[in-house]
C-alpha cells in the first residue's frame, strides 16, 4: 500500500488572465528516480485576507515563481530572479559571512485600472481546505480557517463591467465582462514599475521587468450570451495606458467578454514560490503532516526594480495537513517572523495536535501570552503547539540565550544544520533535544549539566503543553562541539538521547559499552537520563577509530536500545547471522543493552545514505530510511523502485534478515526528520526538484508547479504484528450523543469497551450512543494469538455534552476614513463556534471577527449567524452600520512672519497625499517673499481639505539697555525675549553668559519669528556710592556749556527723583531721570529763567550697590549766571 502526495507551495494560485508557461530551472538534481508524466488535478487558488496581510490587498495568490495581490482598484505584482529558489535552497552550505551578502534581485510592478475601482470583490469555487497564518507577534494579525478560492469577481470596476479572475491549465486569466449598455471605452488599464511596454507582432502585449518579459497574448472579445459571436480585439498602448480597440462595430445592447491571456516566456516555472521540503510525521488516524521552509516574495513597497538581503532570512516554516492517503489537503498554515525560520522535527500528541520543532532568528516570531521566553536574542530553538484544526496556538516560545541555538555547527549531510528531534510523554508534555552554543541558556535546578563546557553542547528541554514552563533541562557535552540528534522517552519515564560528539571528555559513565572517546573527528554516543533530567543512568559511546555519529534512537519491546546512524569506518556485523556485510557503505544499526554496558548486535547495511527516520515496531522489527543514497544498497524482490535517492529497508527480529528494501524518486530533504509509526508505515517528507518523486493518481497535487516542492510519500511496509487503531466520526456530541467507530490495522479480531458498561462488541465499525452527559475512554483491542505481538491495544476519549443555548452576539465599530469605509468587529457571541457573517453589500465570512471594508458611505445591516456546531444549534442577530463621509483633519500652522528684507517658508504639514498652492507649487512647504494670505489645498486617500496661513511683517525686538555690576560682582545676561540659535561675541552659544562690568557684550540670534536680530550691551562697572559727593552747590546757566545744568553725576542710581525749590517754596523744576539736569529755567524753560540766588533742592534714589533703602539729600545750590 503506497500513498504519497506533493504539496504545493502556496495552495492558492492565482490566474491573471495571462497564463503563464514555464520551463522548471532546478539545475542540481540530487538523483535521478522516475520522472513520471502526470497531469495536475490541483486548482491554485486565491487567499482571502482576513486581516494577516497589509489592509490594502483582497486576495493573494501565487502565479509562476510571482506573487500577485490583488486590491480594489489594482493588482500588485512580485517577482523575484529566477535563480533565487536555487540558491536560496542551498544557503545552509554558506559560511555566515557569505549568508549574509546574499543578495536576491527582484521586481514588482502594479496594474491599475483607470478611473475604475471595484465596489465588491467575491471569491467563486470556494476550496474544501482552509489555511492558517502565524507570522509576526502581532496576535491581530494571526488568522485560522482563512478560505481560499479557485475564482475572483471583482464587480463594478467600471459601471457596469467587472473583472473574473480565473486559472486556467495552470496559467493565470483575467475576462473583462461588459454588462448591456456598459461604455467599453471606459476600460482602461496603466502600469507602474515596469521597465518598458510594448506590442509585438502577434498583437501581443509585452511587460518588461529586470527579471524577464511578462507577455499578454492579443486579447480576443466576444458577445457572453446565448448567441455568442467572436469580436475582433487589440490593444492600444498610450505609454504606460492599456486600452481594447473593437475592429468592428459592436452590439452594447448584448454582454461582451474581452479575454486576454498572460504567459512569461522567462519564468521558472514556480508557482508563487518555492518550499523546500523538511520533515513529515503522523497522527492516529493516520494524516499526513508536513513542514517545509516557504521562500517568495512578499507585498512590495514600491513599485519597480528591488533587491533583497538574505543574511539567513526570508522564508517562514509551512504546514500542511492531508487526509491518510493523500487525496485531500485539510489546512495548510505559515509560521513565522520577520527573518528566517527553519522546521526541524514534527510530532502529534495524543488528540491529534501538532507540535512543531524548529530554529528561527526573527525577533517578532509568534509567541503565546504566557510563553516560557517571549525574546530571540540572536538564533532560538522554537516550539510551537497548534490546535487541532491548525488555526489557533495552543503554545508557542522561543527557547535558547544570547548565542546560536538550535543551529547544528557539526552537519556532515546536505540540510543537516536543521536536525534534533521532539516528541511528547503520555500527559502531553514536550520534549526536545537539539544544540546550542548560549552559555546563558536556561536550565533547571539540579541539572546534570549546568554550564555550556564547549562551543556548542547538546540540549535536551522538557516543556509543558501550553509551552510557558520548562519543566526539566540540561546541557550535555564536552570542550569540543557535541549536538543530541535523537530521542525518546522510555516506560519508566527516562529520558534517553543519541549524537554525535568531536568531544574526548563528553561525560561517559564507568561501565558504559564505550567508555572512552575511539577516534577519528567525531563519535556517535547514547545516555540514559531521569525523568527530571538531574541524573546520568548510563551513556556510552559508540564509534570506531574513523568518524562515526548516531542519528537515530527507539526501543524495543525490552525497553533495549536500538541506534541508527553513520561510520566512516568498519562496525562489526555481529553476533554470526546477523545481516549486513563491512566495508561496503556508511550505514550502521546497532542494539545496546537497556543499561547501554553492551552492543549485543551491531551491523553494516552495504550503501550510504543519510538517515533520516528510524523505527523499532511492535514486533521488534527495525526500518530505516534515508536520502541521496548511493552504492549497492539491498533491494529485495518486491522492491518499489529500483533506483532513486531514497532508501527504505525493513529487517526482521535481532537483525536477522532484510524483510523488504526499496529506493524511491526524490530529491532529498533539506534538514529536519520523518517518522515510521509503530505500525511500520513510513511519512517521509522530501524536497523535490522537478518531477522526480512518483505521485499517485489521486494524489491532491500530482505534480510540481514550483522550482522546489515539499513533497511526502507514505509506504506501509506490512511486516509489523496485530496493529490497532481507532478512529470516530467525532469525539464530541451532544445528548443523546451518537459516535460511528472504525477499527484500523492489523488483526483478525477487534473487541471494543465502549467505556459506559456495556458489554464488549467485535468488529471493525461499532456504533454507540451515550444518554447521559460525561466522558467516555473507549478501549479498542487488536488481537491475534499466532502474531509476534498478541495483541495491541489503543484507545480514545468522547465527550458528551448538554445541549448549550447559543446566543449570536457582536460589537460593531465602523470606521469612516479617508482610505476607506472599514468595519471592525467583537465577536461576543455564547456558545458558538462556527459563524457566519452578511455585511449588506452582499459580501460575506466565516470569519470570527473580521474586518470588511465597503465601498462608500451609508447605513448596512450586518447580520451574524452563530452556530453551535457540536449541538448543532443556532442563533442570529442584525445590527445597522452607518458610515459617513469623513472629513480631513487639516490645520497648517498660522500665522508665519516674514522677516524684513527677507524670506520665510510656510508648511501645510507632512502626511498627506497631494499638495496644491494657490502660488502652483505642488511641495508640502512653500516660500514666499511677501506678506499675505496663502490658500492650500490637501488630500488624503479620497479626502480633500483646504485651508490658508497668513503671513504677516514680523516686528524685530527693541535693543537691550546697558547693565550695571557692583564691585567686583559676575553677572548674567542673556536676551529679554526669546531667541534659538544664539552666537555670542566670547564664542558661546549659551542663552545666559557670565559677564563682568567695563565691558561690551553683542550676540547674533533667531528670535521667535524666525528672523536674525543682532544687539551690543554695555556693562558697566559700579563703586560704593556718596551721592552727596556728586551734588554741585553753584552752577551757572549763561549758555557758554560750561556748568551750564545742575544735576548729578554716577551711574549708581536707580529709582530716582529731583526736585528744586525757590526760597518761598515754589516748586522750580522737577525730574525722574538723572540725566536731564535743571538748566535754570522754570521747569525748565530757557525762555522763563529764574533770577540769580539760593535755591533749595531734594534728592531721593537707592544705591544699587548698597544694602539700604531709599537714600534721601537736601540741601541749596546757588544760581550765578
Amino acid at each position: 500500500m503506497i500513498y504519497y502526495t506533493m504539496k504545493k507551495l502556496i495552495s492558492s494560485a492565482l490566474i491573471l488572465s495571462l497564463a503563464f508557461t514555464v520551463q522548471a530551472g532546478n539545475e542540481h538534481e540530487h538523483d535521478h528516480g522516475t520522472n513520471a508524466t502526470i497531469t495536475a488535478n490541483v486548482q491554485q487558488t486565491f487567499v482571502q485576507n482576513l486581516g494577516q496581510w497589509s489592509d490594502k490587498v483582497l486576495y493573494r495568490t501565487g502565479v509562476n515563481g510571482a506573487m500577485m495581490f490583488v486590491e480594489q482598484n489594482s493588482w500588485t505584482w512580485s517577482k523575484l530572479e529566477d535563480s533565487a529558489a536555487d540558491r536560496m535552497h542551498d544557503i545552509a552550505l554558506l559560511s555566515n559571512e557569505e549568508q549574509n551578502s546574499l543578495v536576491f534581485n527582484g521586481h514588482a510592478w502594479r496594474m491599475r485600472f483607470v478611473d475604475g475601482r471595484s465596489d465588491r470583490t467575491i471569491g467563486t469555487d470556494k476550496g474544501a481546505h482552509y489555511e492558517n497564518f502565524f507570522l509576526g507577534n502581532d496576535r491581530s494579525k494571526w488568522k485560522g480557517h482563512v478560505p481560499v478560492f479557485g475564482g475572483l469577481v471583482q464587480q463594478n470596476v467600471w459601471p457596469g463591467i467587472d473583472v473574473m479572475l480565473s486559472k486556467v491549465n495552470g496559467n493565470f486569466k483575467y475576462d473583462v465582462v461588459l454588462e448591456p449598455g456598459a461604455d467599453h471605452s471606459k476600460v482602461a488599464l496603466t502600469y507602474d514599475g515596469l521597465n518598458a511596454m510594448s506590442i509585438g507582432k502577434e498583437g501581443e502585449l509585452i511587460l518588461t521587468t529586470t527579471v524577464g518579459d511578462v507577455t499578454e497574448l492579443a486579447p480576443v472579445a466576444f458577445y457572453g450570451d446565448e448567441k455568442g459571436g467572436a469580436i475582433p480585439c487589440s490593444f492600444i498602448l498610450d505609454g504606460t495606458t492599456v486600452k481594447f480597440k473593437f475592429d468592428q462595430p459592436v452590439d452594447p445592447s448584448r454582454t461582451i467578454v474581452i479575454d486576454p491571456v498572460l504567459i512569461a516566456g522567462t519564468y521558472s516555472g514556480a508557482t508563487g514560490a518555492s518550499n523546500y521540503g523538511h520533515c513529515a510525521t503522523f497522527d492516529n488516524a493516520g494524516n499526513i503532516f508536513t513542514a517545509g521552509r516557504n521562500f517568495g516574495p512578499t507585498y512590495p513597497a514600491t513599485v519597480g526594480a528591488f533587491q533583497t538581503a538574505m543574511g539567513g532570512g526570508g522564508t517562514d516554516i509551512s504546514l500542511s495537513k492531508y487526509s491518510p492517503d493523500g487525496s485531500i489537503l485539510i489546512w495548510a498554515s505559515y509560521l513565522g517572523g520577520s527573518d528566517g525560520e527553519n522546521p526541524h522535527s514534527l510530532v502529534t500528541n495524543a488528540v491529534g495536535e501538532l507540535i512543531v520543532l524548529g530554529s528561527t532568528s526573527s525577533s517578532d516570531f509568534p509567541v503565546t501570552v504566557g510563553a516560557f521566553d517571549n525574546t530571540n536574542a540572536d538564533l532560538d530553538i522554537s516550539v510551537t503547539h497548534f490546535s487541532f484544526d491548525g488555526s489557533a496556538l495552543e503554545g508557542s516560545t522561543f527557547v535558547g540565550g544570547s548565542g546560536s541555538d538550535g543551529y547544528n555547527t557539526m552537519y556532515a549531510n546536505y540540510g543537516e544544520a536543521y536536525r534534533g528531534e521532539v516528541i511528547v510523554d503520555p500527559v502531553g508534555n514536550i520534549l526536545v533535544s537539539s544544540f546550542s552554543s548560549s552559555a546563558d541558556f536556561s536550565t533547571t535546578a539540579g541539572a546534570f549539566q549546568t554550564s555550556l563546557a564547549g562551543g556548542q553542547d547538546a540540549v535536551i528541554v522538557v516543556l509543558d503543553p501550553t509551552c510557558g514552563q520548562v519543566l526539566a533541562s540540561t546541557f550535555v557535552g564536552g570542550t569540543s562541539d557535541d549536538n543530541a540528534m535523537g530521542l525518546r522517552i522510555a516506560a519508566n519515564g527516562e529520558i534517553l538521547i543519541a549524537g554525535i560528539t568531536e568531544s574526548t571528555d563528553l561525560p561517559i559513565p564507568a561501565g558504559g559499552y564505550q567508555t572512552t572517546y575511539i577516534g577519528g573527528d567525531r563519535d556517535g554516543y547514547v545516555m540514559r537520563f531521569s525523568s527530571d533530567l538531574t541524573t546520568q543512568i548510563a551513556g556510552t559511546f559508540f564509534g570506531t577509530t574513523n568518524g562515526d555519529g548516531a542519528y537515530f534512537i527507539d526501543l524495543d519491546s525490552s525497553d533495549d536500545v536500538w541506534i541508527y546512524g553513520q561510520t566512516d569506518g568498519t562496525v562489526p556485523v555481529a553476533p554470526a547471522g546477523t545481516y549486513g556485510a563491512t566495508g561496503q557503505g556508511n550505514i550502521f544499526i546497532a542494539k545496546l543493552q537497556a543499561d547501554l554496558t553492551s552492543a549485543p548486535i551491531t551491523t553494516m547495511i552495504p550503501g550510504d545514505v543519510a538517515p533520516v527516520a528510524f523505527l523499532v515496531d511492535v514486533c521488534d522489527h527495525v526500518y530505516i530510511s534515508g536520502y541521496n543514497s548511493s552504492g549497492a544498497l539491498p533491494v529485495t524482490g518486491d522492491a518499489l523502485y529500483n533506483t532513486g535517492s531514497f532508501y527504505l529497508a525493513s529487517f526482521d527480529v535481532g537483525l536477522s534478515d532484510i524483510l523488504f528494501g526499496t529506493h524511491y524518486g526524490g530529491s532529498h530533504v533539506d534538514g529536519g526528520t520523518s517518522r515510521f509509526d509503530k505500525n511500520g508505515i513510513v511519512y517521509q517528507g522530501v524536497c523535490s526538484g522537478g518531477q522526480s518523486m512518483q505521485s499517485t493518481t489521486w494524489a491532491y497535487a500530482p505534480v510540481n508547479q514550483v522550482g522546489w516542492d515539499i513533497a511526502v510519500f507514505k509506504i506501509d511496509f506490512e511486516t509489523a504484528g496485530v496493529q490497532a487503531n481507532v478512529s470516530s466520526d467525532a469525539i464530541t456530541g451532544c445528548v443523546p450523543a451518537t459516535f460511528n467507530l472504525t477499527a484500523t490495522g492489523i488483526a483478525p479480531e477487534f473487541i471494543w469497551d465502549l467505556g459506559d458498561g456495556s458489554p464488549q462488541q467485535t468488529g471493525t465499525n461499532v456504533t454507540v450512543t451515550y444518554d447521559s452527559v460525561g466522558t467516555y475512554l473507549v478501549t479498542l483491542i487488536g488481537n491475534d494469538p499466532n502474531s509476534c505481538n498478541i495483541a495491541d491495544t489503543t484507545y480514545i476519549t468522547l465527550y458528551v455534552y448538554d445541549p448549550a443555548s447559543t446566543l449570536a452576539a457582536f460589537e460593531a465599530t465602523p470606521l469612516s476614513t479617508c482610505d476607506g469605509y472599514f468595519l471592525q468587529l467583537n465577536n461576543t457571541s455564547i456558545g458558538a463556534n462556527q459563524f457566519t457573517w452578511t455585511f449588506g453589500d452582499g459580501a460575506t465570512s466565516s470569519g470570527t471577527a473580521p474586518t470588511h471594508e465597503y465601498a462608500g458611505p451609508g447605513t448596512y445591516q450586518v447580520g451574524l449567524l452563530a452556530v453551535d456546531g457540536i449541538c448543532i444549534s443556532a442563533d442570529s442577530t442584525t445590527m445597522p452600520v452607518t458610515f459617513t463621509t469623513p472629513s480631513l483633519a487639516f490645520d497648517p500652522d498660522s500665522p508665519g512672519y516674514l522677516c524684513p528684507n527677507g524670506t520665510t517658508q510656510i508648511s501645510a504639514g507632512t502626511g498627506f497625499d497631494t499638495y496644491l498652492w494657490e502660488t502652483g507649487s505642488l511641495n508640502a512647504t512653500i516660500t514666499v517673499t511677501e506678506v499675505g494670505n496663502y490658500t492650500v489645498t490637501v488630500t488624503d486617500g479620497f479626502c480633500t481639505a483646504t485651508d490658508s496661513i497668513d503671513v504677516f511683517l514680523a516686528t524685530l525686538p527693541p535693543p537691550m539697555e546697558d547693565i550695571f555690576i557692583c564691585g567686583a560682582d559676575i553677572g548674567s545676561l542673556s536676551p529679554n525675549y526669546g531667541v534659538s540659535n544664539i552666537l555670542w561675541n566670547t564664542g558661546s552659544t549659551e542663552e545666559a553668559i557670565p559677564v563682568e562690568g567695563g565691558n561690551t557684550y553683542s550676540f547674533i540670534a533667531t528670535d521667535l519669528q524666525g528672523c536674525a536680530v543682532l544687539d551690543t550691551i554695555d556693562v558697566f562697572h559700579i563703586s560704593p556710592i556718596r551721592a552727596h559727593n556728586f551734588i554741585p552747590n553753584v552752577f551757572s546757566p549763561n549758555g557758554d556749556q560750561k556748568n551750564d545744568i545742575f544735576g548729578v553725576d554716577g551711574i549708581g542710581f536707580q529709582d530716582f527723583r529731583m526736585e528744586v525749590y525757590d526760597r518761598w517754596g515754589l516748586k522750580m523744576y522737577e525730574t525722574t531721570s538723572i540725566q536731564k539736569g535743571w538748566n535754570g529755567g522754570k521747569d525748565n524753560a530757557t525762555e522763563s529763567g529764574v533770577p540769580d540766588g539760593t535755591y533749595f533742592y531734594i534728592i531721593s534714589f537707592k544705591d544699587r550697590c548698597a544694602s539700604d533703602e531709599f537714600a534721601e539729600h537736601h540741601g541749596h545750590v546757588t544760581l550765578v549766571r
